[in-house]
């Protein structure tokens, strides 16, 4: 497998990692619930959600209670969120 400059594309977007966080750590949550949970370009935020839809790491569910689809990760997400978050507590632990 040869690496390409772009094999990492929709992650290195921003708020890309920080969406597939958000809707982990906020199950059943519409698309304005996740662009709406922290200050930031909402518009941005949107379209990324709708990316991550497209490339396969988030999927919209009709969820039982709810009239409006509701976010979730797929496989692909989750297996993604995973290793993210991996990251994340090595940056965590290099700062303290």
């Amino acid at each position: 497998m040869t690496t390409h400059q772009d094999d990492f594309e929709i992650l290195e977007r921003r708020y890309a990692m920080y969406v597939l966080l958000a809707i982990d750590e906020n199950p059943s949550s519409t698309k304005t619930d996740i662009m709406r949970l922290d200050q930031g370009n909402e518009k941005t935020k949107f379209q990324r959600i709708n990316e991550l839809i497209s490339d396969g790491f988030v999927e919209q569910v009709q969820a039982e209670g709810y009239s409006t689809k509701r976010l979730a990760l797929t496989d692909k997400g989750k297996a993604v969120l995973g290793h993210i978050r991996s990251i994340k507590q090595i940056i965590i632990e290099s700062d303290e």
